[in-house]
C-alpha cells in the first residue's frame, strides 16, 4: 500500500514554535512537513514529534493529503507534504493536554526578540465584533429562502455561528431573510442543512452585491451534531490549506503567478482576493479547468483578474472539490486568449458608462427603433430590470468590449439613457 512505513521527523528546539504549531495546525487534525522524500497523496506515514525543549516524543499516524514538489519553489513554496491525522481534533487534543499542561508548569524562559512583522492586509471578511473565530472555508453552500432564488454558492469563511458565501450571478436574499443552508464536507461528500438568517451583505465594484453572511439558528436538539459538523468540516479544510502558497499578487503578478503554478503542478486551485471581489482559476495538467469572478466565468473572468495589480492570493496543490467540472483548455491559450481581451478592452471608452450607473431604457424608441442585434437585446432587457453597467457585465456572456460597444450604441440610437447613481 505504497509507502506506509515512512517516518517524518518534525522537531521542535523551542516551546514557543511548538506552541504556535500546535494551536494553529496540529490541534486542527493536521501538519505541514517540509521534506524531500518522495512522497504520494494517500501514503500512510509517521509522525515523530521530538519536542527537544522538554525531551519528550509523540508519534501520530495519518494520511498524506497532498505533496508539494519541488517545481513550486521557484513561487516560494516549501516542498513537503500536508498530512491529516487518523485520530479526530479531539483525540489530539486529549493527548497533548497532559504535554500543555506539563510545559506550562516549567518556568518560562525569557522571551525571544523576534522581527517584526509586516502588518497583514486587511481581511474584508474580518469583524472584530464577531464572538465566533471564523475560518477561511471555500466549500460548496447551497442557500435558499421561500421565494427567492435558490444561491449556488462558494463560502469565503466559516464559524459555528454562521458562514460568508459568494452568491456569483445570484439574485442577493434581503438582510434579514429566514434561509436554509445546505452545506457539503468536500472530502466525505456529507451534506447538512442548517436553519439562519441573512445578516449582512458585502459589496464589490459598482455596489453589485457580491456575498452575503448568513447568521446561525440551531435547535437545542440538534446543536451537538451541527456543531461537530461544523468543527469536522473547519478541520478539513484547515488541512487541505497545509503547505498552499500564499502573498501578495504584487510580489510576482498574476499573470507570472498563473502561468507557473498552472504548468508546475498537475493540479491546483488559485484564489484570488481584493477588497470585496473574489475569484478563483482551476488547473489541470497544464489547462485551464475553471475560472469565475463575480458573475464572469471561464476566459471572460481570467482577464478580469490579470488586470488586478494588488491584492492577495493562495494556491492549493490539487483542484477543490466544491468547484464545478469545465472544459480543459490549454493554459498557454487562454493566457493568450485573456491578454487579447484586455488589450481589446483598453481602447474602449468606459467613461460615460460607470459601474454603477443605470440604463434608462426608452420604451417607445426601443419599439420604433428598429432591429438590434441579440448583444444589444439582452443588455436591453437587462436594464428593463433596473440592473446597473456592473452586473450587466457580469451576466451578458460576451466580452466586456463587445458590452461596452453595444451600450454605446444603444446610446446613440438613443434606446437608453445614462443615469449616474
Amino acid at each position: 500500500m505504497g509507502l506506509s512505513s515512512k517516518t517524518l521527523d518534525v522537531s521542535f528546539d523551542d516551546q514557543e514554535d511548538f506552541e504556535h504549531e500546535y494551536r494553529t495546525n496540529i490541534s486542527n487534525g493536521g501538519i505541514f512537513v517540509a521534506t524531500s522524500q518522495i512522497l504520494d497523496v494517500r501514503d500512510r506515514v509517521t509522525i515523530e514529534l521530538k519536542l527537544r525543549f522538554v525531551r519528550k516524543g509523540l508519534n501520530l499516524k495519518g494520511e498524506v493529503v497532498h505533496v508539494v514538489g519541488e517545481e513550486l519553489a521557484a513561487t516560494g513554496a516549501t516542498p513537503g507534504v500536508a498530512v491529516q491525522f487518523e485520530a479526530l481534533p479531539a483525540e489530539i487534543r486529549m493527548v497533548f493536554e497532559p504535554v500543555l499542561a506539563a510545559i506550562a508548569a516549567q518556568p518560562k524562559p525569557a522571551p525571544r526578540q523576534k522581527p517584526k512583522k509586516t502588518a497583514p492586509s486587511p481581511d474584508p471578511d474580518h469583524d472584530d465584533r464577531r464572538a465566533a473565530p471564523r475560518s477561511r472555508a471555500r466549500v460548496r453552500a447551497r442557500v435558499h429562502c421561500p421565494g427567492c432564488e435558490i444561491i449556488e454558492g462558494r463560502t469565503r469563511n466559516l464559524s459555528i455561528t454562521g458562514l460568508l458565501v459568494s452568491i456569483g450571478n445570484a439574485s442577493p436574499i434581503d438582510i434579514g431573510e429566514p434561509v436554509r443552508v445546505t452545506i457539503t464536507n468536500p472530502e466525505t461528500g456529507v451534506e447538512r442543512e442548517i436553519l439562519g438568517k441573512v445578516a449582512r451583505h458585502v459589496k464589490g465594484e459598482g455596489g453589485v452585491i457580491r456575498a452575503i453572511g448568513v447568521q446561525f439558528y440551531v435547535r437545542d436538539a440538534e446543536r451537538a451534531e451541527v456543531e461537530q459538523f461544523l468543527r469536522d468540516l473547519r478541520a478539513t479544510e484547515h488541512t487541505r490549506h497545509l503547505g498552499g502558497i500564499q502573498g501578495e499578487i504584487s510580489e510576482l503578478g498574476l499573470a507570472n503567478l498563473v502561468q507557473t503554478l498552472g504548468l508546475a503542478a498537475r493540479e491546483g486551485t488559485l484564489d484570488v482576493m481584493r477588497g470585496a471581489e473574489e475569484g478563483y482559476m482551476a488547473f489541470e495538467g497544464g489547462c485551464l479547468r475553471a475560472a469565475s469572478l463575480g458573475g464572469a466565468r471561464g476566459v471572460k473572468a481570467l482577464a478580469r483578474m490579470l488586470t488586478w495589480t494588488e491584492g492577495r492570493f493562495e494556491f492549493h496543490a490539487r483542484v477543490d472539490p466544491s468547484l464545478p467540472p469545465g472544459d480543459l483548455t490549454p493554459l498557454e491559450g487562454a493566457l493568450l486568449e485573456a491578454m487579447r481581451l484586455m488589450d481589446e478592452s483598453a481602447d474602449v471608452d468606459r467613461s460615460n458608462f460607470p459601474p454603477d450607473a443605470l440604463l434608462d431604457v426608452d420604451a417607445a424608441a426601443r419599439q420604433a427603433g428598429g432591429e438590434c442585434s441579440k448583444l444589444e437585446d439582452s443588455v436591453l432587457d437587462l436594464a428593463v430590470t433596473g440592473m446597473n453597467v456592473q452586473r450587466i457585465l457580469d451576466i451578458v456572456p460576451e466580452t466586456d468590449d463587445e458590452i461596452y460597444l453595444a451600450m454605446w450604441n444603444l446610446s446613440e440610437r438613443g434606446l437608453v439613457s445614462i443615469r449616474r447613481a
